[in-house]
């Protein structure tokens, strides 16, 4: 999971995405009016334009007052707009996370972010690939031993649940963005709650205050 800090004002966004690019970005140019896959990338803090570079992106647009978003959206290069609405981002509010959330897809999910305890763990398993010999082999193993738990909160109806890698950082409390893919969360006798798919997060921005 990868904590980003959204952009205020058009002026942020152009400073944060018309950079430039790494130095293999041949066609990025700084300052130039027109924001690339490789100038998106570096941005987000990777070396390609992948889903975590559009959803980043797609983050960083929507934070932005109402009359920049356009503008911004018109910086982007014919290529990069290509793969954002590739990437087919949903925005869901958490409420309708169980009923809207398909699986794999890729969803935006703003709401107020509260960490859970393993007193308070959902119960439920999720595939993993594990190291065997000399190559991988599917197993499954709980939510809570591979991962940190918060249940996020926004509008009407029931929390959802989002999780993020245990090795990453925890999410405190307060009003998050959170961008991630949809997952099922496979069901156990020990189940507790209401959650059979949550938000896997791999970019999480506090609000701007």
């Amino acid at each position: 999971m990868k904590p980003i800090t959204l952009c205020s004002s058009l002026d942020d966004f152009r400073r944060s995405f018309d950079a430039g690019g790494r130095w293999w970005n041949f066609g990025s140019h700084r300052d130039d009016g027109v924001v690339t896959s490789g100038e998106a990338a570096a941005a987000a803090g990777g070396l390609f334009a992948d889903l975590d570079a559009m959803l980043t992106l797609e983050m960083q647009i929507h934070a932005l007052p109402m009359g920049d978003r356009h503008a911004a959206r018109g910086m982007l290069d014919a290529g990069l707009r290509d793969r954002l609405a590739a990437a087919a981002i949903q925005r869901v509010a958490p409420g309708r996370l169980e009923a809207d959330g398909k699986e794999d897809a890729a969803v935006v999910m703003q709401g107020d972010v509260r960490p859970l305890p393993i007193a308070e763990e959902p119960g439920g398993t999720v595939p993993y690939w594990m190291g065997m010999g000399r190559g991988l082999a599917p197993g499954i193993t709980k939510l809570w031993m591979g991962c940190r738990i918060a249940e996020v909160r926004g509008g009407d109806g029931p929390a959802a649940l989002a999780a993020w890698p245990i090795t990453d950082p925890e999410i405190p409390g307060g009003t998050w963005t959170l961008g991630g893919t949809v997952k099922e969360l496979i069901p156990e006798e020990s189940r507790r709650g209401i959650w059979k798919k949550f938000l896997f997060v791999t970019v999480a921005a506090p609000d701007l205050v």
